[in-house]
């Protein structure tokens, strides 16, 4: 009976692992990636991980690719970015996270509540999602 007091949705938390989508690229531009990790920011000279990846693309023909990458996504960590390919970089930095309600009920104790990515910025420039994302 409490749970029809609940409007039930899908909440997501902070990712763990490094995942990020990719819009508007053609295949050729994301079959390399390299990814370096910096703590104390990326023009800093303290790198402390990187790895080769390439995209996948979910949908056939469509021009969205996600990045998958065995890197933990910390906050305090600056990413760069490569598409080997093109030479294209992308400084994914400034990560802010936010509590997020999820699950809004009647009994307010029954709400969850989740952290969630706030906002973050590709190379300088400030994005809103609760999601990785570089637009070409």
């Amino acid at each position: 009976m409490l749970n029809s007091c609940c409007h039930k949705t899908d909440c997501t938390d902070l990712p763990k692992q490094f995942e990020m989508t990719l819009y508007n690229f053609a295949p050729s531009d994301v079959d390399s990636i390299s990814i370096e990790v910096f703590k104390g920011g990326a023009t800093g000279t303290v790198r402390i991980d990187s790895i080769f990846t390439r995209a996948y693309q979910p949908v056939s023909g469509s021009n969205i690719f996600t990045v998958y990458a065995p890197v933990v996504l910390e906050q305090s960590y600056d990413y760069r970015v490569t598409l080997n390919s093109t030479n294209q970089v992308y400084l994914l930095s400034g990560f802010i996270t936010k509590h997020a309600s999820c699950n809004n009920c009647l009994i307010k104790i029954m709400d969850e509540e989740h952290i969630t990515l706030g906002s973050y910025m590709v190379n300088g420039m400030i994005q809103y999602y609760e999601d990785l994302r570089i637009m070409n």
